[in-house]
């Protein structure tokens, strides 16, 4: 991940109203990219399996809201 690349997920994260989750694997120069994403808001995972726990965690919280969408309706 380089410095541009941050520039950009943070203008896209800006722009397109929807969660954004980052993983950034690698060494020191990557943990600075990943503060600057933080930052901007922006979580950045240090691994898949962390990154594919966030998603999951947005899709649960998405469906319940949904769901209490729903309840109130009727």
């Amino acid at each position: 991940i380089e410095s541009d690349v941050v520039d950009a997920i943070s203008e896209t994260n800006l722009s397109s109203g929807i969660p954004t989750i980052v993983c950034t694997i690698g060494g020191d120069f990557t943990q600075i990219l990943s503060k600057m994403l933080e930052n901007d808001r922006i979580p950045s995972y240090p691994t898949p399996e962390r990154a594919v726990k966030a998603i999951n965690s947005l899709i649960s919280y998405n469906k319940s809201l949904k769901i209490l969408e729903r309840k109130k309706k009727k």
